[in-house]
């Protein structure tokens, strides 16, 4: 999937599944679920709750390099 077709799916819920390690070496996988908000060149924004309340929200950039997967939630 390129940049262009993340367009289309702005202000839908998505997952996104990020790498964290060293190296290129996967030592860990973690997802976050919410909103996605911008994409471009460099990675995507995520709006996404941080508790029970889903007026506490925060925004989340993760870069290309670490980022696995991105799965639309219906």
């Amino acid at each position: 999937m390129n940049i262009k077709q993340l367009d289309s799916l702005h202000g839908e819920r998505v997952i996104v599944f990020v790498r964290y390690g060293f190296k290129k070496k996967t030592e860990e996988t973690q997802s976050y679920k919410g909103m996605l908000i911008n994409s471009d060149a460099i990675g995507i924004m995520l709006q996404r709750s941080i508790d029970e309340n889903k007026d506490d929200n925060e925004i989340d950039f993760f870069p290309w390099h670490n980022i696995d997967a991105i799965k639309l939630r219906k």
